[in-house]
């Protein structure tokens, strides 16, 4: 019965109780109670939850999102100096829209079968435009009643534009989103005609504006914050909006490379940001747990390294936290082996590409692209599945580059763009990605592989070598780590190969194994500390005191005096007795 239920939530999250008692329960069994139900799903990690609202995207739309990002991922806040962020947002007098729920697993509020689709701006009590740059939060200017291109032209014109010229200058580059509005005509008539330069901006990407996130403060800030009516809710909006500091501007442009990145790993779909309020809690604890795993497992002192880890991809920054394991198993591995052998040719390379689409046959449908070893299927075949004419052109390129080291050495794919060889001072390396509008040419060379893994890794500690794991494994490699925490918290096996049961069994087992670590730990540090005690308390009764030397001999001279006072008198007293007698 439990089976049937968790079945009949997990094809439809939109089910509640009710729903569920009349799919499962049959006129042969006893019937289940909705709160039995209830009872049952939580216990399988199904609890109702209110559904992110995120845009609906199509396929085309991800595709665009995610070719953007990629060629943006390495722009920092000097990139972005010039750029005015602009969007507009609706507030309400008194709250939300409405609340939905849904019943879903721990770890999926962001995956797209739990998302609600939603079209923006469906209404409101009082919508605002606004801007910002790297120098500035920009100015707000309410909307009245339905904007349409008239009023957006005069917002550009009159609020955008003086500001825009004020704080950039002349050479400013404006992002705005593809509503219809910002897009007709008569709007890039104005853009022509004031010779504004117009970000190329793929259509529904919320998750790539950073001025989403001045909305979300908006809301945090006035939150149970009543108005009487749209004129004070505008004010408070105004007055919160002017109060926003330029540190929180810089940070959000500082995190471009993190939110293109993780457009990228979601292929487009709303992206999972670590730094989620709703998933603060949970995030902190599923990093301590795997710092202290790998802390303990492999470092000689894992309490130092847990709390050095937990600080770097949470503590400093919470966003590092979803590239922990990749950092630990490739990245970092690759640095060290490149290092090793740098007296010698060394080639490193970094491959990005994610439009295999079809041509990779993905073994593990959960992981964005590009797949750990998807790069294969252009050289040795690997996971190789149905090629199209553009599959067989970047085969050629990329077996090439091989093709070019094994023969001569050099693995550059042509004179105008050389690969070089790997340094240990600047790890140089090739960056492999495939622009099909552009004749499939490659980024090419780029320093500093990967600045985010190196730094840590390269000082995380040392490692004790002892070889001793958990009893189901013979060796310590991350993902045999991550794969039972994942499917755990999915309460569903993310392992192709094992069932749920086995691999929560090896959850377990893991977490058994971290206690006895623990434990282990504990008894040692306690046997270090008393036999410093010992070895102290030793050293210190080995010299000489002098304090007890000098009290030893005032003893000895006292116990002399007596001794030979007493003999003195006595014999004194018996010959004065016996004169006197």
């Amino acid at each position: 019965m439990d089976r049937n239920i968790v079945r009949s939530s997990r094809e439809d999250p939109r089910r509640n109780s009710t729903d569920i008692f009349k799919a499962v329960n049959s006129p042969i069994e006893p019937a289940l109670s909705r709160r039995t139900i209830r009872r049952r799903l939580n216990a399988h990690g199904l609890f109702g939850r209110r559904p992110v609202k995120k845009p609906f995207i199509s396929k085309k739309n991800q595709k665009a999102s995610v070719a953007w990002a990629k060629a943006h991922l390495n722009w920092g806040r000097k990139e972005w100096a010039k750029h005015v962020w602009s969007d507009e947002s609706k507030f309400n007098l008194f709250g939300s829209d409405g609340t939905k729920w849904m019943r879903r697993p721990i770890g999926t509020r962001y995956s797209p079968k739990y998302q609600v689709a939603t079209v923006k701006h469906g209404g409101g009590n009082c919508m605002v435009w606004g801007c910002f740059s790297e120098t500035a939060v920009g100015p707000l200017r309410r909307v009245n009643g339905i904007m349409d291109r008239y009023q957006y032209e005069d917002i550009l014109e009159n609020t955008m534009r003086p500001w825009a010229l004020r704080n950039i200058g002349r050479a400013f580059v404006f992002q705005q989103d593809n509503d219809p509005k910002h897009t007709s005509l008569h709007v890039r008539s104005w853009f022509q005609r004031r010779r504004v330069d117009v970000l190329d901006w793929p259509s529904q990407s919320p998750d790539l504006n950073p001025i989403e996130h001045l909305w979300k403060e908006l809301e945090r800030q006035l939150a149970g914050v009543r108005a009487s009516n749209a004129d004070d809710k505008f004010a408070q909006l105004e007055a919160a909006w002017k109060a926003i500091p330029l540190s929180v501007v810089h940070s959000l442009l500082d995190s471009m490379p993190r939110r293109c990145q993780a457009v990228i790993d979601a292929k487009g779909f709303a992206t999972k940001y670590v730094t989620d309020e709703q998933n603060a809690a949970q995030k902190r604890e599923l990093l301590q747990n795997l710092c202290e795993h790998i802390g303990y497992e492999i470092y000689t002192e894992p309490e130092e390294f847990s709390a050095k880890c937990f600080n770097y991809y949470y503590g400093q920054n919470s966003s590092n936290g979803q590239f922990l394991t990749d950092d630990l198993e490739f990245y970092a591995g690759a640095v060290n082996i490149a290092n090793a052998h740098s007296t010698k040719k060394v080639f490193l390379y970094s491959y990005i590409y994610t439009g295999a689409d079809g041509a990779f046959n993905k073994y593990m449908p959960t992981v964005p692209s590009p797949h750990h070893s998807e790069d294969l299927i252009y050289t040795f075949g690997t996971h190789r599945a149905k090629f199209v004419a553009k599959d067989y052109v970047i085969e050629k390129i990329y077996s090439g580059l091989f093709a070019n080291f094994v023969n001569f050495g050099d693995p550059s794919p042509s004179v105008k763009q050389p690969w070089k060889q790997y340094s240990t001072e600047n790890r140089e390396y090739f960056e492999i990605d495939f622009n099909e509008k552009e004749n499939f040419s490659m980024p090419g060379m780029k320093t500093d592989y990967y600045s985010r893994a190196v730094n840590f890794w390269s000082n995380a500690g040392e490692k004790h070598h002892k070889e001793h794991w958990a009893p189901s494994l013979d060796t310590f490699i991350v993902t045999n780590l991550c794969s039972p925490i994942v499917s755990h918290l999915l309460h569903n096996s993310s392992d192709q190969e094992k069932t749920f049961e086995t691999v929560e069994q090896l959850y377990d087992e893991r977490e058994t194994f971290l206690k006895q670590l623990k434990m282990e730990r504990k008894r040692e540090t306690s046997l270090e500390r008393i036999g410093a005690r010992k070895e102290k308390e030793s050293s210190e009764g080995g010299g000489i005191n002098w304090l007890l030397v000098g009290i030893a001999g005032i003893l000895l001279v006292g116990m002399l005096y007596v001794t030979i006072s007493h003999c003195c008198m006595h014999y004194r007293s018996r010959e004065g007795y016996e004169l006197l007698k």
